[in-house]
C-alpha cells in the first residue's frame, strides 16, 4: 500500500470514528463518513468490506487486547490454584485489580466507548455479555479447581452466575455511558470495589454465613 494509500486509510479511519461516536453504528452512514473523508462512497469500499467491518477495524485492536488480558488472567488464576492458594484469596486479587480497570479505559477512552456504547448492530455487539460470559465460565472452573475434595462448595446456581457477571461488567462500564470525568471514575471505582468485593466475597468467598452456608 502507497503513502496516499495509507493516509487515505487513516483518514477514513479517524472520520469514521467521529460519525461512530456521535451517532452510534446503527445510524452512522458510509455516505457522511466519506463526505467527512472528503471521498465518495465507493473509495471506502476499496478499503473496507462495509460498515461493519470499518467499525471492527475500530475496536478490535481494544477487544483483541481485553481478550488477552483476560487469557493472562485466567493463566495466573489457574496457577496460583495448582499452587495450593485458597479460592478466597484468588477472589481478594482479582478483586484488589478492579481499580486499574479505569487506567485501561482511560487509555484509550473514546474507542473504549464505541465498543461499550456505540457497537448496537454491529458484529460487537455482544462482546462485552460474551466476556462476563467467559469470565462466569472461568469461575466455575475455578471453584471446580479449589473445592476439589473439599466441603463448602459455593452452591451458586450457573445461571445467576452469568447474570450477576453481566450485571458486575455492566457497573464497570457505566463509566463511559455516563462519561464521567477521570477523578469520578476513580472514585466511582472504589466504592464500586467495595460493592462487588462485598457480594462476589459473600457469595463465593467461604465466609461465614455467606451464600453457600445459606443454600
Amino acid at each position: 500500500m502507497t503513502q496516499k494509500a495509507d493516509d487515505t486509510k487513516e483518514s477514513i479511519l479517524a472520520c469514521a470514528k467521529e460519525e461512530f461516536s456521535l451517532k452510534g453504528f446503527m445510524d452512522a452512514s458510509l455516505r457522511s463518513i466519506a463526505e467527512r473523508a472528503g471521498l465518495t462512497t465507493g473509495a471506502i469500499y476499496r478499503y473496507f468490506e462495509d460498515k461493519d467491518s470499518l467499525f471492527g477495524a475500530l475496536v478490535a485492536p481494544l477487544a483483541q487486547r481485553l481478550n488477552e488480558g483476560f487469557a493472562n488472567e485466567v493463566a495466573l488464576y489457574c496457577r496460583l490454584l495448582n499452587e495450593g492458594r485458597p479460592f478466597d484469596s484468588l477472589m481478594e486479587i482479582m478483586l484488589d485489580g478492579i481499580p486499574a480497570i479505569v487506567d485501561f479505559i482511560y487509555a484509550d477512552y473514546d474507542t473504549m466507548r464505541l465498543l461499550a456504547c456505540r457497537c448496537a448492530g454491529s458484529s460487537f455487539e455482544r462482546y462485552f455479555d460474551e466476556l462476563a460470559q467467559r469470565d462466569a465460565e472461568e469461575t466455575r472452573h475455578f471453584i471446580e479447581i479449589a473445592y476439589a475434595g473439599r466441603q463448602g462448595k459455593p452452591n451458586i446456581d450457573s445461571a445467576h452466575m452469568d447474570i450477576l457477571m453481566r450485571l458486575t461488567y455492566k457497573a464497570v462500564l457505566e463509566i463511559v455511558a455516563l462519561e464521567m470525568p477521570r477523578d469520578e471514575a476513580d472514585r466511582y471505582i472504589l466504592v464500586l470495589s467495595e460493592f462487588i468485593q462485598a457480594g462476589w466475597g459473600r457469595i463465593l468467598g467461604g465466609h461465614p454465613q455467606s451464600y453457600a452456608d445459606l443454600h
